[in-house]
C-alpha cells in the first residue's frame, strides 16, 4: 500500500527533465537488441513511466548490423507501451561523441534545458563528461551492466576499455576546448 502511494505520488509530480536520452549499444543479427541495448531501453522506459520526462529520445545510428539502433530502440519502447508521440529517434550517432553532439543540437532546437542520460554504469562518466562539454545540462542513470550482469571478466574488460576511452576523451575535449565544442551545436 505504501509503495503504491509513493508510486502514485511520483507519477503526479511534474517531470524533472525535458527528455530522457537512451544511448545505443548495438544491434545483433536479425535486428535484435544486444543485452546492453535491451537493459538501456528497459531503464529508459522505466524512467519514462516514473514521470522523469515526457519525452524518450533513442540515440543511435547504424552499427555493425542493421537496422539503425534508434529504430530498434523505438520499436521495443513502443512494444513496452510508450506512445509514438513520446518517442524521438536520433538516428545518426555512431559514438558517444556523436550521441552528445547530435542530442545537444536536438535539445537546443526543441528548447529543452535538462535531460537524463541512460547508459550502462561503466559508460556513464564518459557520456556525462561529453554531453556537458557540448553544453548540455544532464544527469545520468545507470541501466546496470555491473559484474553481476556481465560476469567478472566481461565487466573488467568494459571497465578497462572505458578507463582508456575516458582519458582519451578528456584529453581530446581539453585540447578542443568547451567553447569550440559548444559552437558546433549552434
Amino acid at each position: 500500500l505504501i509503495a503504491t502511494a509513493v508510486l502514485a505520488r511520483r507519477q503526479q509530480m511534474p517531470p524533472r527533465y525535458d527528455a530522457i536520452i537512451v544511448l545505443g549499444a548495438g544491434v545483433w543479427k536479425h535486428g535484435h537488441p544486444s543485452p546492453a541495448l535491451q537493459r538501456r531501453i528497459v531503464r529508459g522506459v522505466e524512467a519514462f513511466r516514473e514521470g522523469a520526462a515526457p519525452t524518450l529520445v533513442m540515440s543511435g545510428g547504424l552499427g555493425r548490423n542493421p537496422p539503425i539502433e534508434a529504430d530498434v530502440m523505438s520499436r521495443v519502447a513502443r512494444e513496452m507501451g510508450v506512445p509514438d508521440e513520446a518517442i524521438v529517434a536520433e538516428r545518426s550517432a555512431r559514438s558517444t561523441d556523436e550521441n552528445a553532439r547530435y542530442c545537444a543540437i536536438l535539445m537546443r532546437e526543441r528548447g529543452w534545458n535538462r535531460a537524463l542520460i541512460i547508459t550502462d554504469g561503466w559508460h556513464l562518466p564518459r557520456a556525462l563528461m561529453t554531453f556537458r562539454a557540448y553544453g548540455a545540462t544532464v544527469d545520468g542513470d545507470s541501466a546496470g551492466g555491473g559484474r553481476a550482469a556481465l560476469g567478472w571478466d566481461r565487466w573488467l574488460r568494459h571497465v578497462v576499455r572505458e578507463g582508456f576511452a575516458y582519458v582519451l576523451y578528456a584529453c581530446r575535449l581539453r585540447l578542443i576546448g568547451s567553447s569550440r565544442l559548444r559552437r558546433r551545436v549552434r
